[in-house]
């Protein structure tokens, strides 16, 4: 979250979540769009969602974006997984009774504020650690005078969350039924063990919240936080996160499907022990950008792919298993191993070059996460 140099509340980063980045303002009243019309200038990406009773639109000057709904519910419906964050300037309850069947999980939902049509309180209702409605809260009541309502344990007791932790550093939350199991230890001053063998995290206001460990069978009787990318077999109070740190260079035959290129993923992440949660993208030379399989599988995997030209594939001096056949039909040793190197700014392979029918992989580990 962030502070643009003009006042903006620029936003949260939700982008670790989900693909959008947009924040609804729902309004109902015509007090409520007087309020709401002092906040939707000061974020960006916010969109005002207006019920047709609450203004008479001929006697108003609307400058910015908005759409008129006339059916709340129905509107909702529409709307909830569309945005990032929600604003509702009306009671909690009538909000409470119109989101209740569109929340699925406190890791995918988005942020969602109250406030009353007075401006008094803007209360964080769902989805105020990963989803930013915490943060988002105490910006809005910045923004009109008003009093931030925060509820989550943590923030109320000043200790530290452990889904925040993870989210501020790139970290994907693999097991999140135990982050109540890691927040209660915070909150109760009860030793956390961390094993971190590659150090993603990195500040040192939030590794001296741990004990750090070398092997996870060292502390079975206290929670545990496991980083790392690799698959383990754990207790039941460990929580997992996934550092965004493996880099899969991949070719393949032309039309290969995506379910095809899938299968032979998860074979060679499961044979490595590697978790699928820890891919941060794909590599490949640039003849391949019009390869539905590929990028069928990159969305799939919520990645990015990376594209090399044959020129910057030829440079990598470390290939371990140039192929002839690849060089004989474009011109170059390595497809998947030297993608993967150069998309890995030059770190080492961990799996060397893996060879299908018609895929090949390989894997590199990388701390630029």
């Amino acid at each position: 979250m962030s502070i643009g140099s003009n006042g903006i509340f620029i936003g949260y980063d939700w982008s670790i979540m989900n693909n959008v980045n947009t924040i609804a303002i729902w309004v109902i009243t015509p007090d409520g769009f007087q309020l709401a019309s002092r906040i939707v200038d000061k974020i960006s990406g916010c969109e005002l969602l207006i019920s047709s009773g609450s203004i008479h639109e001929k006697k108003c000057d609307i400058s910015f974006r908005y759409s008129v709904f006339e059916n709340l519910k129905e509107k909702i419906a529409t709307e909830f997984i569309k945005h990032s964050g929600h604003i509702f300037v009306m009671s909690s309850g009538i909000v409470v009774r119109m989101i209740a069947p569109h929340i699925q999980s406190k890791l995918t939902d988005p942020a969602v504020l109250v406030i009353d049509d007075q401006g008094k309180h803007v209360i964080s209702l769902v989805s105020g650690h990963v989803g930013g409605a915490n943060a988002l809260a105490e910006k809005v009541a910045g923004f009109i005078g008003a009093d931030p309502v925060i509820t989550t344990a943590t923030d109320v007791n000043n200790v530290p969350a452990i889904d925040m932790i993870a989210v501020e550093n790139g970290l994907s939350i693999e097991n999140h039924s135990v982050i109540k199991c890691i927040n209660m230890a915070f909150l109760t001053k009860k030793e956390i063990g961390l094993y971190d063998p590659y150090e993603f995290l990195k500040q040192e206001d939030e590794t001296c919240l741990f004990t750090k460990i070398n092997t996870i069978s060292e502390h079975f009787n206290t929670p545990v936080v496991i980083i790392d990318d690799k698959k383990f077999k754990i207790p039941a109070n460990t929580l997992v996160l996934r550092p965004k740190s493996l880099v899969v260079g991949m070719g393949c035959n032309r039309n290969t499907s995506k379910n095809e290129l899938m299968g032979f993923l998860k074979q060679i992440l499961d044979d490595s022990c590697l978790s699928i949660n820890s891919i941060m993208c794909l590599a490949t030379v640039d003849l391949k950008k019009d390869e539905k399989g590929l990028t069928g599988l990159a969305e799939e995997l919520n990645v990015p792919v990376k594209y090399f030209s044959t020129d910057a594939l030829n440079s990598v001096k470390t290939i371990k298993n140039p192929s002839q056949m690849v060089e004989k039909h474009i011109g170059v040793k390595s497809v998947c191993e030297a993608a993967a190197i150069l998309a890995a700014n030059n770190k080492k392979l961990i799996v060397q070059k893996q060879t299908r029918a018609n895929v090949t992989a390989a894997i590199v580990r990388t701390d630029s996460i």
